[in-house]
């Protein structure tokens, strides 16, 4: 195993030998226009396929750390869960691995832009691997079980947007769940992220923390603003709860509710009825 940050790439080593298809990381890159695809588990659903063309080459990613000048552009359609995976050619041929989406450029929203890094770039990785590699300690996964609980969600409401609010609600919770926080972030516009300090400092109080379900009360408002009343029930270690006492917690909040253009993202949240209730023993 290993980890390369300037490249944005990490090296996997499994126990066991696993089945499927071998890719080739293509030495140089394809020309701009050219067909590609990308493969994932976006939102960790099942295997996906969405195509798109290459759009640029030897590019910068924005607001990135890693190495400038490694990313192949493309208008490939791709989301949380393809990081990672693969972007071919219609030979098969590894153009690039999928690294990032920026939904914003500064107070404008992005359509149509990911970032791989480039097969050339990836390549030189790899060979730099096999030569000399500083193994990676593993993550010790302590509550493997418990983030295989599934968001369970009810609407109420009968807003025309009711739906499509709760499948952005559902999306962050599971992300919470999965431990896939970065996902679960991506669901918060990014003034309120900047205003919780950022991925690290929000991620730091949730290690135990999972949603059961929820189920949305009543959306009200109108055009891309709106609020939607949740009730919405977690459980954590008690430490962890808003009181220190509670392993499982019954939650009224209202979230402000934001249209990007592509998603329901999270804009603000507030408790109107108080602080959260222990579970009653019905589990509501």
């Amino acid at each position: 195993m290993g980890v390369n940050n300037n490249a944005d790439l990490a090296l996997l080593r499994l126990n066991n030998t696993a089945p499927g298809h071998v890719f080739t990381l293509r030495q140089e890159d394809p020309p701009v226009g050219t067909e590609v695809a990308a493969l994932g588990f976006p939102f960790g659903d099942d295997l996906s396929f969405s195509k798109g063309t290459v759009s640029g080459l030897k590019r910068g990613a924005p607001e990135s750390e890693v190495d400038s000048g490694n990313f192949v552009l493309t208008d490939t359609p791709v989301n949380p869960g393809n990081s990672g995976g693969p972007l071919i050619t219609r030979d098969g041929s590894v153009a690039g691995v999928m690294s990032m989406r920026p939904d914003r450029r500064s107070e404008r929203s992005v359509a149509g832009m990911a970032y791989a890094v480039s097969g050339p770039r990836t390549a030189q990785a790899v060979e730099a691997w096999q030569q000399r590699n500083v193994p990676v300690r593993p993550a010790e996964c302590e509550d493997a079980l418990a983030r295989s609980v599934e968001v369970e969600v009810s609407i109420d409401s009968e807003h025309d947007q009711a739906m499509n609010i709760a499948q952005s609600l559902q999306i962050h919770g599971q992300g919470i769940n999965d431990g896939a926080y970065e996902a679960a972030f991506d669901f918060f516009t990014p003034e309120m992220q900047e205003g919780m300090g950022g991925l690290g400092t929000w991620q730091a109080g949730l290690a135990s923390s999972y949603w059961l379900g929820f189920n949305v009360v009543d959306v009200s408002g109108h055009g891309d603003d709106l609020v939607a009343l949740v009730q919405l029930q977690t459980v954590q270690d008690t430490e962890d709860s808003k009181d220190g006492q509670q392993d499982c917690s019954d939650w009224a909040i209202e979230y402000k509710m934001h249209w990007d253009g592509l998603n329901w993202l999270i804009n603000g949240a507030r408790s109107p009825y108080g602080d959260p209730q222990q579970c009653n023993e019905s589990g509501g």
